[in-house]
């Protein structure tokens, strides 16, 4: 009876002391940290920074992408892991390492890929070479896309704005940043849902003007692409050679693995195609890459010069997902005292889980909501969180913002421009911009909640 008793004191003691431990954070979860490992990778001849490389752990869906400096950012628990680090152009290498209980910094170098002359292709069925590469980039893309019904990730996104001082030179200065954390889901046919779970702005913006999420993702692997109110065939749609030219203008290799570079050309300008060009990896015959842009320049006014430069990697040996997506375009009020506003928008997807089950009402609940909202300083929680690193010019222009807003009128325009943005993410230019300019002229409160309406 005694022991019963003793029993009961000490299973009381451990359960409030396991309730103090969860309310304030300390927990034996929590014990193992995660912990950033960071660095640069570099071109091994030069030493120059590569912006864009992607680096991989392998046996694992994680990975991230270096900013324009070269460099990276990762959170990983202690223990021993192999990392693929990888550019077009230059030879991947796998290294290995032990991670310890604390931040490391673990730099990679790349060897620019043997240069050898391209060999001439020749197809029984096509003219063209290129002709046939995007037959079976589509056919292989057709393949996995059957069996791909579901996915979720989670994804980091900055915005940077920047405005032209001058429209003679090409000098900008940043006045505005925005991030966000987000966990997205998708389910074929077209069900998707973005959820914030943290959120960080220079200080001339507020937490409800940064509405700046990955939105909707955008794949060049789909037969239709929707931008705005245009649905366009895609450059490997199971339609493109009847809407576009195609002509290899580079081959370039990633190790022994020989990459087509493919222009891509509009038959018909008569509406809204893709430009630009694509890389696709020889037998996988994989969309590794892309670079385009609209082929009308008008179709998006006053959006001018948008360009979509999407990177792939390769998920479960079969899927060929969208692992960064940068986004550029500038907005012009043709309002001669105000200057264009050039926008910089980069979203990192990662930790990609292939077809998993969701209930049948979870794409009822809210597009975006936010758990946790992120101050304008570099805060030890958004830090542990971060996957991709600030550049250097974005560090000082945090600080500067903070500093000189008041002495710099122009970033209140840029307030001002956000400031009836739709809280919706598909509803701004990465995805669709009608509700977009709509609400520019409409004085209404930002909602970051928003209900779905598929």
């Amino acid at each position: 009876m005694g022991g019963n008793h003793i029993d009961r004191i000490l299973f009381r003691m451990f359960a409030v002391i396991a309730l103090w431990a969860g309310c304030t954070g300390i927990s034996n979860a929590q014990v193992d940290l995660k912990h950033v490992v960071a660095g640069s990778v570099c071109n091994a001849e030069t030493g120059s920074p590569l912006a864009g490389a992607t680096i991989r752990v392998t046996g694992t869906t994680l990975g991230t992408t270096t900013n324009s400096d070269g460099r990276y950012r990762l959170l990983l628990e202690p223990g021993s892991y192999r990392f693929l680090v990888s550019f077009i152009g230059f030879t991947p290498d796998t290294v290995s390492a032990e991670i310890p209980p604390r931040d490391t910094t673990l730099d990679f170098f790349l060897f620019p890929s043997p240069v050898s002359l391209p060999e001439v292709v020749v197809y029984p069925h096509s003219t063209n070479p290129a002709d046939e590469v995007i037959m079976r980039a589509v056919a292989a893309k057709n393949g996995w896309l059957e069996k791909l019904h579901s996915y979720d990730f989670d994804a980091y996104t900055k915005t940077v704005l920047r405005v032209a001082m001058n429209k003679d030179k090409p000098d900008t200065t940043i006045s505005g940043i925005l991030e966000t954390q987000t966990k997205g889901y998708w389910k074929s046919p077209d069900s998707y849902l973005e959820v914030v779970t943290a959120r960080r702005q220079s200080a001339n913006f507020t937490s409800a003007q940064n509405v700046f999420t990955a939105g909707r993702v955008l794949n060049f692997n789909d037969d239709i692409v929707k931008i705005d109110r245009y649905s366009i065939p895609g450059p490997i749609s199971s339609s493109a050679l009847e809407h576009y030219n195609f002509n290899i203008v580079d081959t370039l290799y990633q190790g022994h693995t020989r990459i087509y570079r493919i222009e891509v050309g509009p038959k018909d300008y008569a509406s809204p195609l893709f430009k630009g060009y694509v890389d696709i990896a020889q037998g996988s015959f994989a969309l590794v890459h892309t670079k385009l842009s609209l082929s009308d320049p008008d179709a998006l006014e006053p959006l001018e010069g948008i360009v979509y430069d999407e990177q792939f990697a390769e998920y479960g040996d079969l899927y060929w997902l969208p692992i960064e997506i940068r986004t550029t375009f500038s907005v012009n009020f043709f309002v001669p005292p105000v200057p264009p506003i050039l926008l910089e928008n980069t979203s990192v997807l990662y930790d990609y889980t292939i077809n998993p089950d969701f209930p049948d009402n979870f794409f009822d609940r809210k597009v975006v909501s936010s758990s946790t909202a992120g101050a304008g300083d570099d805060s030890t929680a958004w830090q542990n969180e971060q996957i991709l690193p600030l550049t250097h010019q974005e560090v000082l222009a945090y600080a500067r913002l903070d500093s000189l807003e008041r002495n710099m009128p122009f970033i209140w325009k840029a307030v001002l421009f956000l400031t009836r943005l739709p809280s919706q993410s598909d509803s701004w230019p990465f995805t669709s911009v009608s509700d977009f300019y709509q609400r520019l002229s409409q004085n209404k409160e930002n909602v970051i909640l928003k209900e779905r309406s598929d």
